[in-house]
């Protein structure tokens, strides 16, 4: 249930935002482990990619943009479609998201965890 009702409250706010997040392919991805979990910083969004300026990030298909929206729980938006809308985590993926959100200023945790 949590799933379908993320996805669509995710696509209801994306309607209301700017014209780039409706551009997107958006997909769910979770930690069920809350010694594990998605954390955040000061700029919520952050983009992964190898494009010098944002607009031209916005457009590069391999580009990823990455929301939490709770401990368990993160957005990721690409020009390129998921094969899965809704996934769990592997831990790579985790750490790699951890450590883009641990070069902010200050990050949000629930719980200590490493980059």
């Amino acid at each position: 249930m949590f799933h379908n009702k993320a996805i669509t409250v995710m696509r209801a706010e994306i309607s209301k935002g700017p014209d780039w997040m409706g551009e997107l392919h958006w997909s769910v991805r979770l930690s069920d482990n809350p010694a594990e979990p998605v954390i955040t910083a000061d700029e919520p969004v952050v983009v992964e990619g190898r494009v010098p300026d944002l607009e031209t990030a916005l457009r590069d298909p391999r580009t990823r943009i990455f929301f939490p929206v709770a401990w368990q729980a993160c957005l990721i938006g690409s020009r390129t479609r998921s094969e899965k809308e809704v996934d769990v985590f592997e831990a790579s993926e985790l750490r790699s998201v951890r450590s883009l959100y641990l070069r902010s200023s200050f990050a949000y945790s629930p719980v200590r965890v490493r980059p």
